[in-house]
């Protein structure tokens, strides 16, 4: 009995603080006040409910005591209960604040105010019980945490003020201490004294330290609900949107495999919001493909060009402002045509895409809604030249022969071109697939019959290859832009075009039907859908220049358009934030540091349960094994024992381990005695070894 007492009142003094810890903060964290008395109960709870449980047949008398302490709850039950109706009123008022959603579940605490006193007193007398349970009698920790657990969660996850620091830290020395005991509990009370003492020491030690080098100042719960949602609709978007990264409409791969093209779903999760000061139809370019193989596009991203290159529109009157709202951080920025600001964290990738190198996921760009016409750079007019006319031979003689069958033999202008390729083929979302070792365009061009986007401006960019004209194949959105009111665009309207090189400046050329998804919102294979994209329409509109006429973002009306409120992104690069009107709030968060202990308390349960898995099919090995088969896993248990131990094993041991090995003779009970014998001296003897020996053997060789 001695040498249960300190281990006795170790577990009365982990369960009182560590459930008194646990409701003060749950206390602080909801801004309730935390009653004396109910400290004074977590203390004769413990001590109570410890006593009992450790009686014979201490769960019948833990039971008993449990069944009092609800008698007396049902006995007074006009002030229990209407103290339970108070303290659940207040902790969903705090819910409602941050969740309005919850606005229909409040509760109705009306009746006689009799504080929270009772409540708690019920709830810290319910924590202190399972503890005590969980110690005492199943000689596990699992039970005392999770009671302590229970008090602190909601503090992390649904409020949006901080536990108290004090409290938080005890709660987490008790919670480790007990974690880390957990494998000698139930084996040698003396061991468990010192392990509990050794533990407590080393976790207020490490919380000391941490809380020395990172002070805590503000407190953010790290999961909120409608972060919650968010995070559960980006990656359902991701799920769903897969076959769109495949055909390369989405997620801007550096290979687009055009024999690989899957069926399109129709996937509506909003990935950006686009607010634009004018209506009209727009075309979000994300990424574009100058490389082809014939089976393949590839991105380029050679050469260094410098913004003003590839948007030389500078010296143009901007006339449209845009503002991007992306819900994920995206690796490109998506720009409208004749773009005349770009963001400052943003870097152009050869003229292939602009890089979101700052991780932007809102900004604001200017853009004219008219190309006024211009001259190309040199030396970027040469770069365009030698890269986006190239074509493998088999494709340039195949799409050919297909435009002279067709009766529109000798020069035709880009438009006339993409035109004859719409008509090509019926718009599809689950096409089919050429046969091996088919070109590709040709084969779209002369048997496929059906197809999308990807397959129509493949085969539009390769024919004005073939016609002498510098092309290349464009990625993004297209969607229908309506002035000052926020649209948002799902992957259904992902979509692939044509870009042709023409006075000075690249101009999109579309060469899919108008009945396409991107521009209806309707999926012809499933089901119509209504949505506002089924409303409006794609106009197609000759611009001034006539030697430059494409489906282009149509104004509404002349007038200046407004200023669009300014994100994270730059309205114009020279300016600066505070010019802007752009002023950051820093976010309050939690110190990363207090997660170290969740993740180390997970590392701490791998650990033992791979030590509990080790152990337990040993045992079954040995139970399920014939008399010799016991005496060799007995005998190799013992070798490796004895190597750790630095003993000689008896040599009648090996005689009895060589006949069991070779010899027909069925080993007798005995023989399995002497060895199951010798092997528990050897457990012994590295259960006396140095601490940090013993805790090697225990946990990361898992022979004792």
């Amino acid at each position: 009995m001695k040498k249960q007492l300190p281990l006795y009142a170790l577990d009365v003094l982990l369960v009182a603080v560590g459930c008194g810890a646990a409701l003060a903060c749950l206390c602080t964290a909801f801004s309730l006040t935390l009653p004396g008395p109910v400290l004074l109960w977590a203390v004769v709870g413990a001590a109570v409910f410890c006593l009992l449980f450790r009686l014979p047949r201490g769960w019948l008398w833990g039971c008993a005591g449990l069944l009092l302490v609800v008698l007396a709850a049902l006995w007074q039950h006009t002030p229990v209960f209407a103290s339970l109706r108070q303290l659940a009123a207040r902790l969903m008022d705090t819910f409602i604040k941050g969740y309005g959603w919850l606005g229909g579940y409040s509760i109705d605490a009306s009746g006689p105010d009799v504080g929270l006193t009772p409540a708690l007193t019920l709830l810290v007398l319910g924590q202190t019980w399972l503890s005590a349970l969980s110690l005492a009698q199943w000689k596990r920790a699992g039970g005392a945490v999770a009671a302590m657990v229970l008090g602190v969660a909601p503090c992390f996850v649904l409020t949006d003020t901080p536990p108290a620091v004090p409290a938080l830290v005890v709660v987490m020395i008790c919670a480790l201490s007990l974690i880390l005991t957990q494998s000698i509990r139930r084996r040698d009370l003396r061991e468990t004294d010192v392990g509990l003492l050794w533990a407590g020491a080393a976790a207020t030690a490490l919380l000391a330290l941490l809380l020395a080098l990172f002070p805590y100042d503000t407190y953010q719960p790290p999961l909120r609900w409608e972060d919650l949602t968010q995070q559960m609709d980006q990656i359902n978007q991701q799920l769903d949107n897969r076959s769109n990264r495949q055909a390369g409409l989405s997620g801007n791969p550096q290979r687009v495999e055009l024999t690989k093209l899957p069926r399109l779903p129709e996937v509506r999760t909003t990935v950006l919001t686009l607010t634009a000061s004018q209506s009209g139809s727009l075309y979000l370019r994300g990424a574009v493909y100058t490389g082809f193989d014939g089976d393949s596009w590839i991105m380029e991203t050679q050469g260094d060009w410098p913004a003003e290159v590839l948007f030389p529109l500078s010296e143009g009157q901007p006339d449209l402002d845009f503002t991007i709202e992306t819900t994920g951080r995206e690796r490109v920025i998506y720009t409208p045509y004749y773009t005349q600001t770009i963001p400052q964290d943003a870097t152009c990738a050869g003229d292939a895409c602009l890089e979101n190198t700052g991780r932007l996921q809102s900004y604001t760009l200017r853009a004219a809604s008219r190309f006024p016409g211009g001259t190309a750079d040199p030396d970027y007019a040469a770069y365009v030249a030698q890269h986006d006319l190239y074509l493998p031979e088999t494709t340039r003689q195949g799409v050919l022969a297909w435009w002279q069958a067709h009766g529109a033999g000798g020069d035709a202008d880009p438009e006339t071109v993409v035109q004859a390729v719409s008509q090509a083929a019926a718009y599809s979302r689950d096409p089919g697939r050429p046969p091996a070792g088919a070109d590709f365009c040709t084969w779209f061009l002369t048997d496929a019959g059906e197809g999308y986007c990807v397959h129509f401006a493949s085969a539009a960019t390769a024919l004005l290859r073939a016609l002498g004209y510098p092309a290349r194949y464009a990625v993004g959105y297209v969607c229908d832009a309506r002035a000052g009111e926020p649209v948002e665009v799902s992957p259904i309207h992902a979509h692939a075009w044509v870009e042709v090189f023409q006075n000075g400046a690249w101009q999109p050329l579309e060469a899919t039907p108008q009945d396409a998804t991107e521009f209806t919102g309707v999926v012809p294979e499933l089901h119509p859908v209504e949505s506002a994209q089924s409303t409006t329409e794609t106009v197609p509109v000759t611009v001034d220049n006539p030697e430059a006429s494409e489906t282009r973002f149509v104004p509404e009306t002349t007038q200046a358009p407004e200023t669009i409120p300014v994100g994270t992104g730059q309205l114009d690069p020279s300016a600066t934030e505070a010019e802007q009107g752009y002023s950051p709030t820093p976010t309050p968060s939690l110190p990363r540091w207090l997660w170290v202990f969740p993740a180390l308390a997970a590392l701490v349960g791998l650990v033992l349960l791979r030590r509990l898995l080790v152990l337990r099919r040993f045992d079954r090995r040995l139970a399920a094994a014939r008399p010799n088969g016991r005496i060799r896993l007995l005998w190799r248990s013992c070798v490796h024992l004895a190597r750790l131990a630095g003993q000689d094993l008896p040599p009648e041991l090996e005689t009895v381990a060589k006949r069991a090995a070779f010899s027909q003779h069925e080993s007798s009970a005995e023989e399995v005695d002497l060895l199951l014998q010798h092997r528990a001296r050897l457990q012994t003897v590295l259960r006396r070894s140095k601490l940090y020996k013993r805790l090697y053997y225990q946990f990361i060789l898992a022979v004792i």
